[in-house]
Order: structure tokens, then C-alpha cells, then sequence
């Protein structure tokens, strides 16, 4: 771990100032000796450039203490990003959540239209006799219970996380698009094929009008995701 590297680096600076000191001290007491009377640790510290060796040590231990020091820099800017980093992904968690979920949105939406898209077209082919009325009103029912299951799944994601974590614009437009789902009402499923043509380019509208709302609050959450992030990891 970096705080046992740290701790290796000041026991090291710890030991060369130790051993600078008895070195210097241990000079100083022999230097101011006259004599030796014969004694070995006496003439050697006389004849000892203990001066130089000293200035080497201490200069070692200034470089140590600079090394040192900076590791302990570098690791509270680290803890400081790490912690930046994450208060950023909690804020921005759901908001990602409910973009990923939009993002779902438009392209079931986006198929289902294309279904009833072609289901008309197929119906007035007539060399796809498979393709009656009877699998037209069928393919739009089914399309009409996704689309509500796609709504309302997003509307407890909206309940749920509550106004206060997004912004103004994605809110509305996502309360929009679950208007527009809410507004669409099929009252039979007994169509002539006027009222059958008729009911299923009006839900075509209604997805259209329902993924132009989920385009804008996913945009509106992207700019909400980045402006969190750019806000908090550039604090000084």
C-alpha cells in the first residue's frame, strides 16, 4: 500500500539523520580533544573528514525528506480525486439509470412503430395474404401493451427516484412523455378498417410525439450528468 511505502521512506530518513548526528557529534566530541593517549576511535576520528561525510548525509536526508514529502502529496491529491470521483457517481447514478431506461424507451418505441408501419402496408398487399386485418388490429394491441409497459415502468423509475435529482427540463420532458402515453385511450377493438387505419396512425403519432420528449430529457440528463461531473471534479 502507498502509506507503507511512505512510512519506509521517513524510517529512512529517520535512520540517516540518526546515524549524520552521531556521526557529527561523535566528530565534534574528538575534534575538540587534544590529545589521543593512543586511542583508536581518537586518531581515527582525527584523521576522519567527518565534516564531509556529515554534509553528504544531511544532503541524503534532504533529498529523502523532499521524496517523502512528495509521496505524501501525491497520495492526499489521489484520496481527494478518489473521493471526488465518487461523490460524482453517486450523484449521477440515477440520472444514468433513467437515461439508460429512455435510451431503452426510444428504441422499443422506435420498433413498435415500424411495426404498425409495416403491418400497413402489409395489409394492402395482396400477394401477402397472411397478413389480414384480423393480424393488423392484433400486431396494434400488441404494440399499445408494450408501449404502456414502457411508460409505466418509467413512471415508477420517475416516482421513484422523485423530482429533486433531476433538472427542470429533463423532469418535464419526461413527465411529458408519460402525458402522452396516459392521453392515448383505445375505446374498442371492434375496428372497421377505417377506424382501424385511423387508431393506428394516431398511436404512431403517439410514440413519435412520446420519443421527441424522451430525446430531449435524455439530452437534458447528459448535459445535467456532465455538469455534476465537470462541477465537482475541478474543485480546487
Amino acid at each position: 500500500m502507498n502509506i507503507k511505502r511512505i512510512n519506509r521512506w521517513y524510517a529512512a530518513l529517520g535512520v540517516v539523520l540518526v546515524i549524520g548526528l552521531c556521526i557529527f557529534f561523535t566528530g565534534m566530541w574528538f575534534n575538540g580533544a587534544k590529545y589521543c593517549y593512543g586511542g583508536a576511535a581518537c586518531t581515527y576520528f582525527k584523521h576522519l573528514d567527518w565534516e564531509s561525510l556529515c554534509a553528504g548525509l544531511f544532503g541524503l536526508a534532504g533529498g529523502l525528506a523532499v521524496i517523502a514529502i512528495s509521496k505524501d502529496q501525491i497520495k492526499a491529491q489521489t484520496d481527494i480525486s478518489t473521493m471526488r470521483n465518487h461523490k460524482a457517481d453517486q450523484y449521477c447514478h440515477p440520472l444514468e439509470l433513467t437515461r439508460a431506461v429512455l435510451e431503452d424507451c426510444e428504441k422499443r418505441l422506435r420498433t413498435l412503430a415500424q411495426i404498425l408501419d409495416g403491418a400497413e402496408i402489409q395489409m394492402f398487399n395482396p400477394e401477402v395474404k397472411q397478413n389480414t386485418m384480423a393480424e393488423w388490429e392484433k400486431d396494434l394491441a400488441l404494440c399499445i401493451i408494450e408501449f404502456d409497459r414502457k411508460m409505466e415502468h418509467l413512471n415508477k423509475l420517475l416516482d421513484s427516484l422523485g423530482p429533486q435529482n433531476f433538472s427542470m427540463d429533463a423532469y418535464t420532458n419526461i413527465n411529458q412523455a408519460i402525458a402522452f402515453a396516459n392521453e392515448f385511450k383505445v375505446d374498442s377493438h371492434n375496428f372497421t378498417l377505417g377506424e382501424l387505419m385511423a387508431t393506428s396512425n394516431s398511436f404512431i403519432k403517439t410514440i413519435q410525439s412520446t420519443m421527441g420528449s424522451t430525446q430531449r430529457a435524455r439530452i437534458a440528463l447528459t448535459f445535467q450528468i456532465e455538469t455534476i461531473r465537470r462541477s465537482l471534479l475541478t474543485i480546487d
